[in-house]
């Protein structure tokens, strides 16, 4: 179950990785401010609002015999629970963000981490809404949120040879620790997000996007010289006011372990 909670732990701390340099971009200017916006609006015309939000799925990763489910339930704003399940086993992991706090539970060894975003986002201004976003497949723009008229001016969109976009932050919103860009696909969607840290230019976070009519799946890898691994979230389509999942109450036989000492426990 090692490698099951080191995704978990991906999703969670996704932000802690970011993202990428302007080498896949050929070069070139981007479009104009005008195009800009009028890109931006077609994009996120698609995309509905919401107050609360469940997802399920299933998670894959090389190695693991079976594919646990997954299960997503989000309040806009200000709450993230995942849940996961395994066969004969029921609920083995959850993750919460909540407020200001993450929790991340290891139900078979009765361990978790609980620490406050700030601590585990040092240096990286991604927020719960943030994530949200990404979980949804949704461009979130760090320092700014969603990705709307309002945002457009963090951003330059440059065009590829393949009918495909790089959003990339303009000069003035660009981050000291870290690069990034998602790349769009020719219907303007989602197909990569990648991050790499400006002090490590040889590790990165990719998460890249796959779509069908049923549903959507989010690759995620994480690559450094020392160890890569990752994983598929394999989601349906979100349903709002879909059932919620109610917040994991602890008792005394859990212990509060370092996120080093969680890992390691496995």
């Amino acid at each position: 179950m090692k490698n099951v909670f080191k995704v978990i732990s991906l999703i969670i701390f996704i932000a802690s990785f970011p993202l990428i340099t302007g080498s896949y971009v050929n070069a070139q200017n981007p479009v104009s401010p005008e195009e800009r916006n009028k890109m931006v609006t077609t994009v996120t015309d698609s995309w509905t609002d919401w107050e609360t939000v469940s997802i399920s799925g299933k998670l894959k990763m090389p190695g693991l015999s079976i594919n646990p489910s997954l299960k997503v339930f989000m309040e806009k704003d200000s709450v993230i629970r995942i849940s996961l399940r395994a066969p004969l086993m029921g609920e083995v992991g959850r993750a919460e963000i909540e407020g200001d706090t993450i929790l991340v539970v290891n139900k078979m060894k009765k361990a978790y981490v609980k620490e406050s975003i700030e601590n585990v986002l040092t240096n990286y201004p991604i927020t719960l809404s943030d994530l949200q976003s990404l979980l949804l497949g949704r461009v979130a723009i760090p320092g700014l949120g969603l990705l709307g008229v309002d945002t457009a001016e963090g951003i330059d969109i440059y065009p590829d040879e393949a009918d495909q976009y790089y959003i990339m932050p303009a000069q003035e919103y660009e981050l000291e620790e870290f690069q990034y860009a998602y790349l769009l696909d020719c219907d303007l969607m989602i197909k990569k997000l990648m991050v790499i840290p400006v002090a490590k230019p040889d590790s990165y976070v990719n998460l890249d996007y796959l779509y069908d009519d049923k549903g959507y799946e989010i690759i995620i890898t994480y690559q450094s010289p020392e160890k890569i691994y990752g994983g598929s979230l394999i989601f349906d389509n979100p349903t709002e006011e879909g059932s919620p999942i109610e917040p994991l109450k602890l008792n005394n036989k859990y212990r509060q372990v370092t996120f080093q000492q969680f890992m390691k426990s496995f």
